[in-house]
């Protein structure tokens, strides 16, 4: 025995099904992620825990499925409000820093009214 062993067309088949399971596996974490949710860790901790069961993955998929797409500016938004107000857009580092409309306003703002819109017939 020389200890030299090919590899077979069987076993490149069998590396070939297991890496499409692996993927159909966790396709709603993917779809989750095209989708730019901010609801990916759950649905990957639920595949992770519940996923083999086939109820937690049909679960994982309808609400990878259901969730609303969002532009990648307003995830940047949700999550920088959750990192404590950091602003992670691209667009704040060519930016100014914000001054302080306190200082350099004298005049105090009008509250903006939140009342209805009336339609004209």
């Amino acid at each position: 025995m020389t200890g030299h062993t090919a590899i077979t067309a069987a076993d490149l088949v069998a590396l070939l099904l297991f890496l499409l399971l692996v993927v159909v596996y966790w396709s709603p974490y993917l779809i989750a992620m095209h989708r730019k949710s901010d609801k990916t860790t759950a649905i990957a901790l639920m595949l992770f825990f519940f996923g083999l069961t086939g109820v937690g993955w049909i679960i994982a998929l309808v609400w990878a499925l259901r969730l609303p797409k969002r532009p990648s500016t307003e995830v940047l938004e949700s999550r920088s409000a959750e990192m404590g107000g950091v602003d992670l857009s691209p667009a704040a580092k060519t930016q100014e820093p914000k001054r302080d409309l306190e200082s350099t306003s004298h005049a105090p703002e009008a509250p903006q009214s939140l009342a209805p819109l009336k339609l004209h017939n």
